[in-house]
């Protein structure tokens, strides 16, 4: 199940992209300047394609914390999967600076098993930002996948999402 293609059902557009080393196959990352004007260059596009229409960022793990390296675009809001606050096996909180920095509303959805973000740890950097929603999927690893079923966690977040539009977006 494509958590993109289900956001259809709640009239929101999707505009994907790759970054340039997925683009080119490769598997180590590009510089964070490269993936942030990749996703620069995916949000103007967006607007281009969709004029008038409120912008959003977002994007999974990586994509997530780059989405919001693109806060001076001024995107109304960014929905976020599997934030990696953290490494596997570590429990620093570095990462959070890109969720301090974002300066528009966030949904974070997280699974409560994702090895990148402490459910506790992640929850104590949440909490005192009034700008950010956690959503957590009991269960759910990096991919949001749990051991009640997948189409259930994405169900789970198509429906927090359409919620957190209408009440703090007014979308």
């Amino acid at each position: 199940m494509d958590l993109a293609r289900e956001f259809v059902s709640i009239n929101l557009a999707v505009v994907r992209f790759d970054f340039p080393f997925v683009a080119e196959g490769k598997k180590t990352p590009n510089s964070e300047p490269v993936l942030v004007e990749a996703c620069l260059a995916a949000i103007e596009e967006a607007r281009r394609i969709l004029p008038g229409i409120p912008v959003l960022v977002g994007g999974k793990s990586l994509g997530a914390k780059i989405a919001l390296s693109s806060g001076r675009t001024s995107p109304a809001g960014a929905v976020l999967l599997g934030f990696p606050l953290h490494a596997p096996g570590h429990t620093g909180t570095g990462a959070a600076r890109y969720l301090l920095d974002f300066p528009r509303p966030i949904l974070l959805i997280q699974g409560t098993r994702d090895a990148f973000a402490n459910p506790a740890l992640l929850k104590s950097v949440t909490d005192p930002l009034k700008h950010v929603t956690l959503l957590p999927i009991e269960g759910g690893d990096h991919s949001l996948r749990a051991a009640g079923g997948h189409q259930s966690a994405i169900e789970q977040a198509v429906h927090a999402t359409d919620h957190w539009l209408r009440k703090k977006l007014s979308l």
